[in-house]
């Protein structure tokens, strides 16, 4: 046999050999092993099983009360529940320190497993410390939190993180409806979203995560129903408002980022929600139809296109309503304003003229009408304190309220003004009130009951006030009412 005819029989072997085989793998019905790609998880397998622990707490012991924390507890107990949650609920005086961390650090961990997922939800005050180092400490402040006491009685970041140690579930979501800093967060969704595997990574692995209603020194607002503006957009975004590529299910990133972008808008900037990690790189999921995921990423052309415009139209729509419900408000707000300032307008009256002089003491002018006239600083002081303990933010709506003499314009007054009151050489005769002593230098046609009246202005969770007992300038955390009053002032003519 020939060299070349043994070369060309080699290469016909080759060939059918070769076809034979890309047959074979054409039409695995044939013959040997196939080889198909995993598909993604079930929604509905996601998880063994769902837990929610839940707080709200709006009548506080020694902190000023909230009107819609419980109200927000209620309405994510039922969103939790519909989702398939088992919900444990804590509000009003359930919720002490030592019951939430029973919960959170005894029994939960005792029956969550890995695949289990948690959602952590706390509607109340919390606090944000300045240590030492400078470094800041966010705290949640239980029912029977202490003001002033707040390391002790409230539960701090690190032990949150403590908690999340314990439990064994690679899936938990802290929502805290409250503005606070110190959270030590950490970026989230290092997986693109446009991964083929997306879906099963990110629910592989570890994810303890946090989402706030918004950062130090910002207000909680209110929203529709009654509720915070922070809950009602977690709601909305689990109704699936946040899944505007129609995958199905909400991610935390989803979830986190349609919160912040709406409560920002909501407010005017005033409110922005924080969110990061505590530990981990994964995703909490939340589940929007029984249909497995593999289902929902093959969705394309027509059908894709149809139910983006869907979507997109129903967030177009509930924009719209958004938008006319606060221009409402808007419109409201301005009428209610411009009735307040013709009021004002209508009871303002000329400073001496229209009330009768009791006394004078050369600068201090006293009138019936309880106000004491400052003829140095044209300023009018009521004639009194409020007369019981009070932490700051109680005492500014005490004066924003106070109507002694028929005036509607009282304000708290500033540190300078307070400390302009201030006269080492008089030494005030009237009674202080049970429980506070000392000397308090003041003029005698002002009452204090106790020594040191609360100003206006404030530094992080702190607060100025004056000692008119020796004069100090002092900053304490604004919760504190231990011995504190208010004296209102306004701008004399």
């Amino acid at each position: 046999m020939s060299i070349k005819y043994f070369r060309f029989i080699l290469i016909f072997c080759v060939v059918t050999l070769l076809s034979y085989t890309s047959l074979d793998a054409a039409d695995p019905k044939i013959r040997g092993i196939q080889i198909t790609p995993k598909s993604a998880p079930a929604l509905e397998s996601l998880y063994h099983q769902s837990h929610a622990v839940i707080i709200g707490i709006s009548s506080y012991t020694k902190f000023p009360s909230l009107e819609y924390a419980v109200k927000d507890a209620r309405a994510m107990e039922e969103k939790l529940k519909s989702l398939g949650f088992e919900t444990t609920v804590l509000l009003e005086q359930q919720a002490t320190k030592d019951r939430i961390l029973k919960i959170l650090g005894d029994e939960l961990p005792r029956k969550v497993k890995q695949n289990d997922r948690v959602v952590i939800f706390f509607s109340g005050h919390t606090s944000t410390e300045e240590m030492a180092d400078g470094t800041q400490m966010g705290y949640l402040v239980p029912v029977d939190a202490e003001a002033g006491n707040i390391f002790p009685t409230s539960i701090s970041m690190d032990q949150v993180r403590d908690i999340s140690r314990w439990l064994q579930a690679n899936h938990v979501l802290y929502l805290i409806d409250s503005c606070f800093a110190g959270l030590g967060l950490t970026a989230s969704g290092t997986i693109p979203p446009s991964d083929r595997n997306y879906l099963r990574k990110i629910n592989a692995r570890k994810a303890h995560q946090m989402l706030t209603a918004g950062g130090k020194g910002e207000t909680a607002y209110y929203g529709e129903g009654g509720l915070g503006a922070f809950t009602v957009y977690v709601l909305k975004a689990l109704e699936g408002l946040a899944d505007r590529e129609g995958k199905g299910f909400v991610t935390f990133t989803d979830l986190a980022s349609y919160v912040k972008l709406q409560v920002y808008r909501f407010t005017a900037t005033q409110q922005v929600p924080q969110y990061g990690n505590i530990a981990g790189e994964g995703e909490v999921v939340f589940a929007l139809t029984g249909r497995p995921a593999e289902q929902q990423a093959d969705t394309s052309g027509p059908d894709r296109d149809r139910q983006h415009l869907a979507r997109e139209k129903k967030l177009a729509e509930a924009e719209g309503l958004s938008l006319a419900a606060k221009q409402a408000q808007m419109e409201e707000l301005k009428r209610l304003d411009e009735e307040r300032r013709k009021a004002q307008a209508a009871l303002k009256q000329p400073l001496i003229s229209t009330a009768i002089e009791i006394g004078r003491d050369g600068r201090f002018i006293a009138y019936e009408n309880e106000t004491v006239f400052d003829t140095q600083t044209k300023l009018m002081w009521a004639a009194k304190d409020n007369g019981s303990n009070i932490n700051w933010q109680d005492a500014k709506s005490y004066c924003e309220n106070y109507r002694g003499g028929g005036y509607v314009d009282w304000r708290m007054p500033t540190l300078d003004e307070l400390a302009g009151l201030y006269d080492e050489s008089i030494t005030n005769t009237n009674p202080p009130a049970v429980g506070c002593t000392g000397s308090y230098h003041v003029t005698n046609f002002i009452h204090l009951t106790c020594c040191c009246p609360w100003a206006s202005e404030t530094s992080g969770s702190t607060a100025a006030c004056f000692g008119f007992n020796n004069g100090p300038r002092n900053w304490i955390d604004q919760f504190y009412a231990g011995g504190i009053r208010v004296l209102p002032v306004r701008s004399g003519k």
